[in-house]
């Protein structure tokens, strides 16, 4: 087959695929209102909706370029709109991976690695108007004839885009909570489908110059905006109201069934009319399941609220009593009664410290209910994290002397200003500390702090009996207090780390245990430093 290096042929013609109308107007459809929905509705992560608006248009002009040259006569025409592809492949699964960081992390990735996202698209856009992009044109077969280097590094693109959103997504879901692992298990499935559809079929296309085939990999992103869907559902992901889902699920129906209009052959029309009946199903199902979710989540509110009258009233008057009895206990040892017998004494000593632990049990689960609640109102400013975390350990050395532990710091030289609010973020790392110093019998803590990229890492790491898989899965939750840290604390409350999980996502932070058993604990406080 010989190839044809010219400059035009004006009565070029491709014979158009049967199932060209469906598998493009459709993804292009659908994705471009998910990208101007999610944009106007989303709330509450504006960065991860402007990112999947770029995302939408990219994609739609992709599939109108790659549709309209399939009607072209004109061979300068196809070279033209075929020299974009390529460029607009690159850059669909580099923000892809952006998409990914910002709805997990819920937050902008840091500038070294748009540098890197810059420095692998470079070479793309340098070499697109160059003949190592397309080399010429084939007359027989009325196509353009692409560079080897170049479609070998745009498709390493593409496999590198999906391997790293591969690795990012396994690693947040190991550290994210039984929720977030959901909703990263389905964010990082759909987009992942999506890429390797349409990388596949833009691969196979290249290699067998079967063009064709290029149709079937837009249907990945259906399934990449049907996840989207359930997500925002499901979860409200991007936060987005219930009115304004349910606005979507019938918008996307209306869009789908008004390409009647205009699709004239038989099996387009068979096809559609698929596509409708299973989105029209799919809809209704998610709109009765959300109807079902918010009239369960209202009983609830109902419940937590009259629980939680309960627990302020029952609190403050057990607080109440033991405040009175404390007094009594105090003045008994003082002496305001009279010189006590010295057993009398040690008995008074022991009611004076068993009505201060009963005191911190209530204001352990007041200040819990107080937080989940949001009735805490934190008062952010610039703090030095490190001067908090030298004030802790020097209140807790004399309570690890007496229990024969070695306490000691590793914190590395550095900035550790953090927005926060002093008082409560102390409560949240005393808290961690409080508890290593506790549960460990021999041995030492160890209290770190250090920079990291972008962050701030604090650890407090013990030599302790190690925390059961059991117990970990009922650690920061409400209530939750394991078995063995009963056996080692039975007046624990499990509103502890309930209330530092609350407190440091409150600093837009993360806290998370490592533990083994018979090898000590380490729990972790990551929180962002304040921006100069």
């Amino acid at each position: 087959m010989g190839y044809n290096l010219i400059t035009n042929i004006e009565s070029c013609h491709i014979d158009i695929p049967g199932l060209l109308y469906y598998s493009h107007i459709p993804p292009a459809i659908i994705v471009l209102f998910f990208g101007i929905f999610i944009l106007l509705k989303n709330k509450d992560n504006r960065l991860a909706g402007k990112v999947l608006f770029f995302i939408s248009i990219l994609f739609s002009l992709w599939v109108l370029l790659e549709g309209t040259i399939w009607f072209l006569y004109s061979s300068i025409s196809m070279i033209f709109l075929w020299s974009l592809l390529g460029m607009l492949y690159a850059s669909i699964h580099i923000l892809s991976i952006y998409f990914v960081y910002t709805v997990i992390d819920k937050k902008d990735i840091s500038l070294n690695k748009k540098y890197i996202f810059a420095i692998l698209l470079l070479p793309i856009i340098l070499l697109m108007p160059t003949k190592y992009n397309l080399t010429g044109f084939d007359a027989v077969n009325c196509q353009a004839i692409e560079g080897i280097y170049f479609i070998g590094y745009r498709y390493f693109i593409g496999i590198i885009s999906i391997i790293w959103i591969l690795i990012l997504s396994c690693l947040r879901y190991k550290k994210a909570e039984r929720e977030s692992k959901k909703q990263i298990f389905l964010l990082s499935f759909g987009i992942i489908s999506f890429l390797l559809l349409f990388s596949w079929s833009e691969i196979t296309g290249s290699l067998t110059e079967n063009f064709e085939v290029t149709q079937y990999g837009l249907f990945g992103m259906p399934i990449f905006m049907a996840f989207l869907a359930y997500l925002i559902v499901k979860y409200r992901t991007f936060n987005i109201k219930l009115l304004a889902t349910q606005a979507l699920v019938t918008s996307l129906i209306i869009l789908i069934g008004s390409q009647f209009f205009f699709i004239k052959t038989f099996t387009n029309q068979i096809l559609t009319g698929i596509t409708l009946l299973l989105s029209s199903i799919g809809g209704y199902m998610l709109a009765r399941s959300v109807k079902r979710e918010v009239q369960q989540r209202e009983e609830l509110a109902k419940l937590l609220k009259s629980r939680e009258n309960i627990v302020h009233l029952v609190s403050h008057k057990v607080k109440g009593s033991f405040t009175r009895t404390k007094c009594v206990f105090a003045e008994m040892i003082a002496g305001t009664f009279g010189v006590l017998p010295p057993k009398a004494k040690e008995i008074a000593k022991k009611g004076l410290d068993s009505d201060n632990e009963g005191i911190d049990t209530i204001d352990s689960i007041l200040n819990a209910s107080s937080l989940q609640a949001g009735l805490v109102k934190y008062n952010m400013k610039p703090v030095n994290f490190k001067e908090i975390i030298d004030e802790i350990v020097e209140n807790k050395k004399l309570q690890a002397e007496i229990k024969g532990l070695k306490m000691e710091t590793k914190i590395k030289d550095g900035n550790y200003t953090v927005t926060a609010d002093k008082f409560w973020l102390k409560e949240a790392i005393l808290n961690l500390v409080d508890n290593a110093v506790k549960f460990t019998d021999t041995g030492k803590v160890t209290v770190g702090l250090k920079p990291q990229e972008n962050k701030i890492l604090f650890y407090v790491k013990d030599t302790g009996d190690g925390i059961t898989d059991e117990d970990k899965k009922v650690l920061f939750t409400e209530g939750g207090r394991g078995k063995n840290s009963l056996l080692k604390n039975t007046n624990s409350t499990g509103y502890g780390l309930f209330s530092v999980k609350i407190i440091i996502e409150a600093h837009k932070g993360k806290v998370w245990e490592e533990s083994a058993v018979g090898k000590g604990s380490t729990f972790y406080v990551e929180l962002p430093p304040t921006k100069k």
